[in-house]
């Protein structure tokens, strides 16, 4: 319920988005969506919280994570690019 209650300090046209947006399937929602609604997750409730989880991940979460091995062989290639280099 405290999170409603920050809701209401917001200007009505900013509300109204939010509730726009949160009306919508987020497998559907845009990019300057999910930008809107990330930049204010702090004003949703806990369901709202959960139900948008997908979309509320911070880019760097939403991003790939890369494997071991991947990560091995991408330290390799610049050593070896280095060691290139400084020769």
């Amino acid at each position: 319920m405290t999170d409603q209650l920050l809701r209401t300090e917001l200007p009505k046209e900013t509300i109204e988005k939010i509730e726009e947006i949160l009306a919508k399937d987020p497998s559907w929602l845009t990019q300057p969506d999910i930008d809107f609604i990330r930049a204010r997750r702090d004003y949703l409730t806990t369901e709202e919280r959960r139900i948008f989880a997908s979309i509320l991940e911070s880019q760097d979460e939403s991003q790939p994570k890369k494997s071991k091995s991947q990560t091995k062989r991408e330290a390799i290639q610049k050593e070896s690019q280095d060691e290139s280099q400084n020769a």
